[in-house]
């Protein structure tokens, strides 16, 4: 399933910790399914953090896991990832 940031729209905030916020998310073009929307605000130019944001992205993507979530697309911004 092909994800676009475009699509979703942010919903309420369901949890928050070191690394960011967690919202609910609706698709507009996926039949309004709903997702985690994680974002993580980029303070600095820590290449520590965007390393450890790489790594734990990329582990989500490849897991197929019933008991972990599903990383169905990654978004980088100028001012967060997403």
């Amino acid at each position: 399933m092909k994800v676009d940031i475009n699509d979703l729209e942010k919903l309420e905030l369901i949890g928050n910790g070191v690394s960011g916020q967690v919202y609910r998310a609706c698709s507009k073009k996926h039949d309004n399914k709903f997702f985690a929307l994680k974002i993580i605000q980029l303070k600095d130019n820590n290449d520590k953090l965007k390393n450890l944001i790489s790594n734990e992205v990329s582990t989500l993507h490849e897991c197929k896991c019933e008991n972990i979530v599903k990383c169905y697309a990654s978004f980088y911004t100028v001012l967060a990832i997403l």
